[in-house]
Protein backbone atom coordinates (compact mmCIF):
# COMPACT_ATOMS: atom_id res chain seq x y z
CA UNK A 1 0.00 0.00 0.00
CA UNK A 2 0.80 3.59 -1.21
CA UNK A 3 1.76 6.19 1.42
CA UNK A 4 0.49 9.86 0.42
CA UNK A 5 2.80 11.84 -0.19
CA UNK A 6 3.38 14.80 1.38
CA UNK A 7 4.35 16.99 -1.39
CA UNK A 8 0.59 16.49 -2.99
CA UNK A 9 -1.28 17.73 0.28
CA UNK A 10 1.23 20.36 0.27
CA UNK A 11 0.32 21.37 -2.88
CA UNK A 12 -3.69 20.81 -2.47
CA UNK A 13 -3.11 22.73 0.45
CA UNK A 14 -1.78 25.34 -1.47
CA UNK A 15 -4.06 25.45 -4.36
CA UNK A 16 -6.42 28.51 -4.23
CA UNK A 17 -8.19 28.77 -7.01
CA UNK A 18 -11.83 27.48 -6.03
CA UNK A 19 -11.72 29.08 -2.80
CA UNK A 20 -13.32 32.23 -4.23
CA UNK A 21 -16.85 29.75 -5.02
CA UNK A 22 -16.71 28.16 -2.29
CA UNK A 23 -16.62 31.25 -0.23
CA UNK A 24 -19.12 32.72 -2.13
CA UNK A 25 -21.25 29.15 -1.87
CA UNK A 26 -21.00 29.43 2.16
CA UNK A 27 -21.80 33.23 2.30
CA UNK A 28 -24.92 32.89 -0.10
CA UNK A 29 -27.49 31.47 2.25
CA UNK A 30 -26.58 33.93 5.19
CA UNK A 31 -26.77 37.30 2.53
CA UNK A 32 -29.98 36.03 0.96
CA UNK A 33 -31.68 35.64 4.18
CA UNK A 34 -29.99 38.97 5.25
CA UNK A 35 -31.22 40.55 2.01
CA UNK A 36 -34.68 39.03 1.50
CA UNK A 37 -35.53 39.77 5.59
CA UNK A 38 -34.20 43.30 4.83
CA UNK A 39 -37.28 43.75 2.27
CA UNK A 40 -39.76 42.01 4.55
CA UNK A 41 -39.19 43.82 7.72
CA UNK A 42 -39.56 47.03 5.66
CA UNK A 43 -42.66 45.80 3.88
CA UNK A 44 -44.18 45.14 7.45
CA UNK A 45 -43.08 49.04 9.06
CA UNK A 46 -44.87 50.38 5.50
CA UNK A 47 -48.31 48.51 6.22
CA UNK A 48 -48.15 49.19 9.84
CA UNK A 49 -47.38 53.35 9.29
CA UNK A 50 -50.32 52.55 6.87
CA UNK A 51 -52.88 51.11 9.88
CA UNK A 52 -51.55 54.25 11.89
CA UNK A 53 -51.80 56.51 9.59
CA UNK A 54 -55.74 55.68 8.56
CA UNK A 55 -56.70 55.01 12.00
CA UNK A 56 -55.76 58.75 12.31
CA UNK A 57 -57.79 59.56 9.32
CA UNK A 58 -60.75 57.65 10.16
CA UNK A 59 -60.45 59.16 13.87
CA UNK A 60 -60.21 62.81 12.06
CA UNK A 61 -62.87 62.26 10.18
CA UNK A 62 -65.27 61.38 12.48
CA UNK A 63 -63.82 64.01 14.86
CA UNK A 64 -64.34 66.93 12.52
CA UNK A 65 -68.50 66.39 12.88
CA UNK A 66 -70.72 67.32 16.02
CA UNK A 67 -73.64 64.54 14.61
CA UNK A 68 -73.08 61.99 12.38
CA UNK A 69 -75.24 59.20 10.33
CA UNK A 70 -75.43 55.79 8.17
CA UNK A 71 -74.68 57.65 5.11
CA UNK A 72 -71.80 59.56 6.34
CA UNK A 73 -70.16 56.82 8.13
CA UNK A 74 -70.57 54.61 5.51
CA UNK A 75 -68.75 57.53 3.25
CA UNK A 76 -65.83 57.69 6.06
CA UNK A 77 -65.00 53.89 5.80
CA UNK A 78 -65.06 54.18 1.83
CA UNK A 79 -62.21 57.07 2.42
CA UNK A 80 -60.42 54.93 5.12
CA UNK A 81 -60.37 51.68 2.64
CA UNK A 82 -58.97 54.36 -0.24
CA UNK A 83 -56.45 55.77 2.28
CA UNK A 84 -55.23 52.17 2.96
CA UNK A 85 -54.40 51.59 -0.75
CA UNK A 86 -51.96 49.56 -2.19
CA UNK A 87 -52.24 47.32 0.54
CA UNK A 88 -55.87 44.58 0.13
CA UNK A 89 -58.59 46.22 1.89
CA UNK A 90 -61.05 43.34 1.64
CA UNK A 91 -59.90 41.83 5.25
CA UNK A 92 -58.82 45.06 6.83
CA UNK A 93 -61.59 45.51 10.38
CA UNK A 94 -62.29 49.02 11.50
CA UNK A 95 -64.47 50.15 14.36
CA UNK A 96 -65.55 53.64 15.23
CA UNK A 97 -66.80 54.02 18.59
CA UNK A 98 -68.02 57.32 20.11
CA UNK A 99 -67.39 56.77 23.91
CA UNK A 100 -68.83 59.43 26.60
CA UNK A 101 -67.70 60.03 30.28
CA UNK A 102 -70.88 58.74 32.30
CA UNK A 103 -70.43 59.72 35.49
CA UNK A 104 -66.59 59.03 35.82
CA UNK A 105 -66.87 55.88 33.79
CA UNK A 106 -66.25 55.83 30.28
CA UNK A 107 -69.02 53.57 27.89
CA UNK A 108 -69.99 53.18 24.61
CA UNK A 109 -72.18 56.13 23.12
CA UNK A 110 -72.36 54.23 19.60
CA UNK A 111 -70.11 52.24 17.86
CA UNK A 112 -70.16 51.61 14.17
CA UNK A 113 -67.86 48.92 11.87
CA UNK A 114 -66.46 47.55 8.81
CA UNK A 115 -65.84 43.85 8.69
CA UNK A 116 -65.65 43.10 12.48
CA UNK A 117 -68.61 43.67 15.09
CA UNK A 118 -69.30 47.13 16.70
CA UNK A 119 -69.53 47.54 20.44
CA UNK A 120 -72.57 47.59 22.01
CA UNK A 121 -73.74 50.72 23.35
CA UNK A 122 -73.53 51.39 26.98
CA UNK A 123 -70.49 48.99 27.31
CA UNK A 124 -68.19 50.27 29.77
CA UNK A 125 -64.70 51.07 27.86
CA UNK A 126 -61.56 50.99 29.86
CA UNK A 127 -58.87 53.89 29.14
CA UNK A 128 -55.37 55.05 30.06
CA UNK A 129 -55.57 57.84 32.15
CA UNK A 130 -56.17 61.46 30.39
CA UNK A 131 -57.78 59.84 27.52
CA UNK A 132 -61.62 60.78 28.39
CA UNK A 133 -61.68 64.92 29.33
CA UNK A 134 -64.21 64.54 32.61
CA UNK A 135 -67.89 65.28 31.27
CA UNK A 136 -66.65 64.84 27.75
CA UNK A 137 -66.33 61.99 25.03
CA UNK A 138 -63.40 60.72 22.69
CA UNK A 139 -63.70 59.11 19.53
CA UNK A 140 -62.00 55.95 18.98
CA UNK A 141 -60.80 54.39 16.24
CA UNK A 142 -59.58 50.93 15.70
CA UNK A 143 -58.24 49.33 12.84
CA UNK A 144 -56.94 45.77 12.25
CA UNK A 145 -54.88 44.24 9.53
CA UNK A 146 -53.62 40.49 9.02
CA UNK A 147 -50.56 41.52 6.91
CA UNK A 148 -49.61 38.42 4.58
CA UNK A 149 -46.28 38.51 3.07
CA UNK A 150 -45.84 38.72 -0.50
CA UNK A 151 -42.71 37.01 -0.37
CA UNK A 152 -43.67 34.18 1.92
CA UNK A 153 -40.55 33.60 3.01
CA UNK A 154 -40.58 34.73 6.78
CA UNK A 155 -43.91 35.37 7.95
CA UNK A 156 -46.27 32.48 6.21
CA UNK A 157 -49.06 32.75 8.47
CA UNK A 158 -48.99 36.85 8.09
CA UNK A 159 -48.84 39.06 10.90
CA UNK A 160 -51.91 40.93 12.69
CA UNK A 161 -51.25 44.66 12.75
CA UNK A 162 -53.78 46.36 14.91
CA UNK A 163 -53.89 50.18 15.62
CA UNK A 164 -56.32 52.36 17.98
CA UNK A 165 -56.72 56.46 17.83
CA UNK A 166 -58.58 58.44 20.00
CA UNK A 167 -59.26 61.88 19.29
CA UNK A 168 -61.78 64.43 20.77
CA UNK A 169 -64.82 65.78 19.01
CA UNK A 170 -63.62 69.41 17.47
CA UNK A 171 -67.09 70.88 16.71
CA UNK A 172 -68.78 69.98 19.78
CA UNK A 173 -68.50 68.10 22.85
CA UNK A 174 -69.76 64.79 21.68
CA UNK A 175 -70.27 63.38 18.49
CA UNK A 176 -73.92 62.24 18.24
CA UNK A 177 -75.38 59.57 16.24
CA UNK A 178 -78.04 60.02 13.74
CA UNK A 179 -80.38 57.47 12.74
CA UNK A 180 -81.22 54.22 13.88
Amino acid sequence: MRRPSFSLLRKFGADTRGLAAIEFALILPFMAILYFGAIETSLVISADRKVTETASSLADLVARTDTIDADEIADVFDAARAMFEPYAVDGVEMRVTSIIDDSGVSRVDWSKAKNLDPLRMGDKVKLEPGIMPTGGSVIMAEISYNYKSSLGFFLKDGIVLHQTFYLRPRMSDQVTWSGA
